[in-house]
């Protein structure tokens, strides 16, 4: 199998993060017939393939996710449908990251069948679009190899390194009351958008090859949610907050 019929079945396989099961099967099918020496899935789903001698841990790991995230907004083609038009592939996650892990799938196979003088490994991990990390450190613990390389587009340049991810969760804490006697209690919902506007004037720190320690809000719900004629009694909003090396 060729990487572009393996992307094409990839993406016509729906695959949402935490629903990849129907992708790790045909992944798992794909490298047992592609004669991967050994092929099997962790504890949290993701298929890992080795290929060469059974020499000690891979030198290598080549790792893409399986999961793509919904399917949204107006599109021009069947999102799923993997058409190709004018030498362009299209379809959810032919780029992020369905591409790349076929492109690793099977030219990790051609090698092996040409020769390799060293273990390699392929990982189909899962979760990759929603929990950064947590199924490819997995595989790390796992396998132990010597080097990684991670199928994430890029533009075609080679990064030779990555932000760390630090998930930040902060509670804002008000007094209920009810909506028609607002006076009355202490609205969190304010409150958090003070904080919000402070730390929207905060400068992060930064790195020469990595850039900024990027901080951005990606969730804020209210207790209770939802709230409903009553002024909640707190919010909790949810940063991620890209770290540089030496922070804690």
């Amino acid at each position: 199998m060729d990487p572009i019929a393996l992307t094409t079945q990839l993406i016509r396989t729906p695959g949402l993060s935490g629903h990849e099961g129907r992708v790790a099967q045909v992944v798992e099918d794909v490298m047992n017939e592609l004669g991967y020496r050994q092929v099997f899935a962790d504890r949290m789903g993701s298929v890992i393939g080795i290929a060469g001698p059974d020499v000690g841990p891979p030198r290598v790991l080549f790792d893409g996710h399986m999961d793509v995230m919904p399917a949204v907004g107006p599109w021009s083609v069947d999102p799923h449908g993997a058409e190709v038009m004018d030498g362009q592939l299209y379809g959810r996650g032919s780029t992020d990251m369905k591409g790349g892990l076929a492109a690793a799938i099977c030219g990790v196979a051609r090698a092996a069948h040409s020769g390799l003088s060293a273990p390699v490994a392929v990982s189909a991990t899962v979760l990759e679009e929603t929990i950064e990390g947590l199924a490819l450190s997995e595989v790390l613990d796992a396998l132990d190899p010597q080097r990684v390389i991670i199928c994430e587009p890029s533009e075609l340049a080679i990064q030779t390194g990555q932000r760390g991810r630090m998930e930040i969760l902060l509670r804002v804490e008000g007094v209920p009351a009810h909506a028609a006697y607002p006076e009355r209690g202490v609205n969190p919902i304010e409150l958090a958008a003070w904080a919000m506007g402070a730390l929207e004037r905060w400068q992060p720190p930064s790195d020469s090859l990595l850039g900024e320690g990027i901080l951005v809000a990606t969730d804020i719900v209210s207790d209770p949610y939802p709230s409903i004629s009553v002024i909640p009694e707190g919010v909790e909003i949810r940063f991620d907050r890209r770290t540089l090396v030496g922070e804690e």
